[in-house]
């Protein structure tokens, strides 16, 4: 009997270490509170533009309801300082800045709008500039169209990152939400926040980690946190003090991003990269970014234009912080985005990270480098090299946001 006893007690030790080592998705009890509703920035029409229509969707003016779709789907739009008109060849509305306007699709109907699909409702907001053009939707509709256009969604081995993504995706939002809630809109529907596919790039793995892990956030302090995430961080994550110049939270400090003995995301096509500038497109850059260029000038003591770039101040991460160029007469420091925008080719992109070294030859400049984004948060590819590793998605957000903790909070 005694040996029973202690087999027994073993037992429920083992169990009571299962339960304590899994994450638990903390919030109330019962049937889950419906999903609340996210604002959209989908598009600015600051002349003229369109919307299109499949299915019956609905325009709702202050006076009356309208009915689009089928054989009437079009709408042109067109703004100026004193309003904004909607019209095609069966109808004319014309509305005054501040006129309430709003279009809802039935069951199944969409919207378009530059080539994408939406299945909200949509507001139009006009302000002295523009009309904003600004879906509103559940937020768990709204990661459906997040989560596939921010990370790769075709593979079945990555399916821990796509949850990991959801989480963190879903943070972003909620933070967000809370700090813009007297705003005409909570996020944009692009990179200047996450990047929004509406309706047209659901797939059925994004949809099974959106539903699996529906209302979860991750949570430090009893406060949402600073989601940040990118492509690819090269083998180390970066301060986001010295990207966006606010204080780092512990759970963002600079580390090195491996699993078992390598990189985390040293498969990745952009683990390390290589870009050639010759001078001539160095010059192009001077002329796209300040304005102006020394080739065209006429030459009266030298044939020679001096050309420099020297890394003058790098992060603890080792990413360039702060770039000096010489050029002729004119100097220039340059930080941040700023470099990644100067030494982007062809000129109006962006390097892929600031985490490079700069080699010269004749009349080239050698910028070999790592990684891809800003290097802030979670690493998309050491996300799914970790979900490929047989690791769950809480234990990836570990990983990258280290302290953190998992709340159900609808």
């Amino acid at each position: 009997m005694r040996v029973n006893r202690l087999y027994l007690l073993y037992v429920a030790g083992l169990l009571f270490l299962t339960v304590a080592c899994t994450p638990r998705l903390q919030g109330p009890s019962g049937a889950p509170p419906p999903s609340p509703p996210v604002r959209v920035l989908i598009g600015e029409v600051t002349h003229k533009d369109s919307l299109t229509f499949s299915g019956a969707c609905y325009l709702y003016t202050p006076e009356a309801r309208y009915a689009f779709g089928n054989n009437n789907n079009r709408l042109t739009v067109t703004v100026d300082s004193s309003g904004f008109r909607l019209y095609n060849s069966k109808r004319f509305f014309r509305f005054l800045p501040g006129d309430q306007v709003r279009i809802e699709p039935t069951a199944g109907a969409r919207f378009h709008f530059h080539n994408k699909a939406y299945g909200g409702t949509l507001m139009l907001r006009h302000t002295s500039k523009e009309l904003r053009l600004v879906e509103h939707l559940p937020v768990e509709e709204y990661l459906r169209g997040v989560v596939p256009a921010e990370i790769f969604t075709t593979r079945a081995e990555w399916f821990e990152a796509v949850k990991a993504q959801a989480v963190v995706a879903r943070t972003y939002v909620a933070a967000r939400m809370k700090r813009n809630a007297d705003k005409v809109f909570d996020v944009y529907g692009d990179v200047r926040d996450q990047a929004y596919g509406g309706v047209g790039n659901h797939t059925a793995l994004a949809d099974q980690a959106v539903r699996d892990t529906r209302g979860s956030v991750l949570m430090y302090e009893n406060k949402l946190i600073e989601a940040y995430y990118h492509a690819c961080d090269g083998g180390i994550s970066e301060d986001p003090g010295e990207v966006w110049g606010n204080a780092a939270p512990p759970y963002l400090s600079v580390r090195q991003d491996v699993l078992a003995d390598s990189f985390a995301c040293g498969g990745a096509t952009v683990f390390r990269w290589h870009q050639t500038l010759t001078v001539a497109q160095l010059d192009s850059a001077f002329a796209d970014r300040f304005g102006f260029s020394l080739r065209d000038s006429t030459v009266k003591d030298t044939t020679c234009i001096p050309i420099s770039l020297n890394v003058a101040r790098r992060s603890a991460s080792g990413r360039v912080t702060r770039l000096n160029l010489k050029y002729g007469t004119y100097q220039k420091t340059l930080k941040g985005n700023e470099i990644r925008r100067f030494l982007a080719w062809p000129p109006g992109g962006y390097l892929p990270s600031t985490l490079f070294r700069l080699e010269s030859d004749d009349n080239r400049i050698h910028i070999i480098g790592g990684g891809n984004g800003h290097g802030v948060g979670m690493c998309q590819y050491g996300a799914m090299a970790r979900s490929r590793a047989g690791m769950r998605f809480y234990h990836i957000l570990q990983s990258y946001y280290p302290g953190t903790r998992l709340e159900k909070i609808w």
